[in-house]
Parts: structure tokens; C-alpha cells; sequence
């Protein structure tokens, strides 16, 4: 079986997987909103409503800026999460494309080219980047954080960067509604300086999803190749079409 990269793909290099963040997206019962949180507190809420969190669903639009050229590229699809470990991104625009992990195994589906790129989810960028949403990470020992202030819109703009170095992405900052402590959007700059931004809408959580939605089964007459080494499935050096 032909065996590559996943990092040095073509297609997966054209392609932006949100990064660092989805662990992120997770719904907290309301309470009232407060003036000031200290980054500890606000990080502490946010915590607690991923612990609260056994399943969620998401529609997300994302928009790419390339450092160099000043070019954007936008993207929209749906996100499927269950804990611990699995998760499906399910883009719709401007083409069709999946990232489908089982907990074990993590597939990236190109239909258009009829091909899977597949690969342990141990040695993919999901390990380190969303350890936190697959249920092995904690923000506050794994991130140092720091409160960025308000939004326009009065979202805390909670600014999280890896102790240890990393090669996919710099920082990530998370969009926090002050009042149900979600998190609504994200900001991820890697390290060439790209801009990878998402905003998620229509959370649904703890809905019971099966297990069924993320399996995955290569359609016949798709060519398999086999990720070498700690390959990432994709990268925010890299946007969508």
C-alpha cells in the first residue's frame, strides 16, 4: 500500500481543519453575566462546561487569511463531537470533504479525488492540538492563558498558548459568551502567521449521538494511504480550497 505523508499531501496541504478548539465548544447552563472574571475564573467556567458535555453538534463557517498574500478563503459544514475521542467535521462548502475520527483511527476523506488519507489518532495533530476536546487535556496545565478583554460584541477573548512547543499552530484564541461560558468562536494563528478563524452556531449538546456517525467505511474504489510517522492529518499552514 502507498504510504506518504499526511503533512505533505497536496490536497491535505489545500485543506484548513479547524484547529485547537472545537474541545472548546461546549454549552454551560446559564448564569448571569459577570463584569470581570479573572483569566483563572473564566477558565475555570469554561472547563466546567466541557466536563458537563457528552456529546454536541455544531454548524460551523470558517475563514482562512494567508499572511503572505492577504487572500481569505471561506468554508461552512457541520461538527459532530462525543467524548471521549471522537469527532466528525463534515464540510459542505465550497466542496465536500470529512475528517472522521473513531477514537482510534482518524480518516480524511477527499471524495472529489477519490482517496482517504488515514492514520493513528495517537500520532496526528488531533492528539496534541485536541487533547483537550478528545477528553486528555486540561486547559490550565496544558495552556498559558491570558485574558485579551471584550469583544465588540462582549464575548472575553481568552488567548491560550501551548507551554510546549508546537508545530501546527502558535496560539488560539476562544470567543467566550459571558453568559452560558461557550465558547463561539475561535481564532487560531500558526506558526507562518495564517489567521484560521471559525465561528460555530446551532450548538446542540448531550443530544445522544450514536457511535454510528463516526465510523467510516472507504468506499469502494477510493485508493487508501496510509499516514507515515507522526504525520498531521492537516495543518493551519495550509486553507481549504
Amino acid at each position: 500500500m502507498h504510504r506518504t505523508s499526511l503533512a505533505t499531501s497536496p490536497r491535505l496541504r489545500s485543506w484548513g481543519l479547524p484547529l485547537a478548539v472545537t474541545g472548546l465548544l461546549l454549552l454551560a447552563p446559564a448564569a448571569q453575566a459577570e463584569e470581570s472574571l479573572t483569566v483563572t475564573e473564566l477558565a475555570a467556567r469554561v472547563q466546567e462546561t466541557y466536563q458537563a458535555t457528552t456529546d454536541l453538534a455544531a454548524n460551523f463557517e470558517q475563514v482562512y487569511h494567508f499572511q503572505v498574500t492577504g487572500r481569505s478563503k471561506k468554508s461552512s459544514g457541520r461538527l459532530f463531537i462525543k467524548l471521549p475521542g471522537k469527532m466528525r467535521w463534515d464540510y459542505l462548502q465550497p466542496e465536500p470533504k470529512h475528517f472522521v475520527a473513531d477514537g482510534r483511527t482518524l480518516w480524511v476523506v477527499a471524495p472529489q479525488d477519490r482517496q482517504v488519507l488515514e492514520q493513528p489518532v495517537e500520532q496526528s495533530e488531533i492528539a496534541s492540538v485536541f487533547g483537550f476536546l478528545l477528553g486528555s487535556a486540561d486547559l490550565r496545565t496544558q495552556f498559558d492563558l491570558s485574558l485579551l478583554g471584550r469583544d465588540a460584541a462582549g464575548r472575553y477573548r481568552l488567548k491560550l498558548t501551548p507551554k510546549k512547543e508546537e508545530t501546527h499552530y502558535r496560539q488560539v484564541v476562544l470567543l467566550v459568551d459571558p453568559v452560558s461560558f461557550r465558547t463561539v468562536g475561535t481564532e487560531v494563528t500558526d506558526p507562518a502567521g495564517n489567521l484560521n478563524t471559525l465561528t460555530f452556531t446551532e450548538l446542540k449538546v448531550n443530544q445522544g449521538l450514536p457511535d454510528s456517525g463516526f465510523s467510516f467505511q472507504v468506499p469502494a474504489g477510493f485508493r487508501v494511504i496510509q499516514a507515515a510517522g507522526s504525520a498531521s492529518p492537516a495543518s493551519t499552514s495550509a486553507a481549504q480550497p
